[in-house]
C-alpha cells in the first residue's frame, strides 16, 4: 500500500536533488560538475558547458523516466 505513494515521493525527490546539488556546486564549492560549468562558462569553454549540461539532463531524466515506469507498474499492480 506504501510502495506507490513512496515510488512517487523518490522521483520527485531525485529530481529536485539532482537540482539542488548542482546549484550548490555553482556558487560554494571547488570540485562538481556545477563547477566545471562555472568554470567552462568563465573561460568561454561553451562546448564543454553545454556537454556537462547535457550530461546533468541525461542523468536526471533517465533517473527520472525510471522512477516513473515503476510508479506506472505499481499502478497496474495496486489498481
Amino acid at each position: 500500500a506504501i510502495a506507490l505513494p513512496l515510488v512517487v515521493a523518490l522521483r520527485m525527490g531525485f529530481s529536485l536533488s539532482i537540482l539542488g546539488v548542482v546549484l550548490a556546486e555553482l556558487f560554494a564549492s571547488r570540485i562538481g560538475l556545477g563547477r566545471v560549468v562555472m568554470q567552462s562558462y568563465s573561460m568561454l569553454n561553451i562546448t564543454r558547458m553545454y556537454s556537462v549540461i547535457l550530461l546533468l539532463f541525461l542523468v536526471a531524466f533517465v533517473g527520472n523516466v525510471f522512477l516513473w515506469v515503476v510508479e506506472k507498474r505499481l499502478r497496474g499492480v495496486v489498481q
